[in-house]
């Protein structure tokens, strides 16, 4: 399974983005993952509300604009993996 991460372009971040990243890594490790806007699942991830790395042409996402706690980053993406 693949998941691909899309930042955004950082120009008003409103929290640490990469802490999601941090999260993706440490809890799916069987999982590759790599950075584009294309994959089994897209994380998008925005510096805030404005969305701009959100691109809706993928099929699964899960969109984060705002600082979450590691235990709902990993809820929501298992969520949306669920769906398959």
């Amino acid at each position: 399974m693949k998941i691909a991460i899309k930042y955004c372009g950082g120009c008003n971040e409103s929290y640490p983005r990469e802490e999601v990243e941090r999260v993706i890594r440490k809890n799916f490790p069987n999982f590759e993952i790599f950075y584009s806007s294309s994959g089994d699942l897209v994380v998008f991830i925005s510096g805030c509300k404005k969305g701009c790395a959100f691109v809706n042409e993928a099929k699964k996402f899960v969109h984060f604009d705002c600082r979450k706690g590691e235990e709902e980053i990993v809820k929501e993406i298992k969520k949306a993996l669920s769906e398959f």
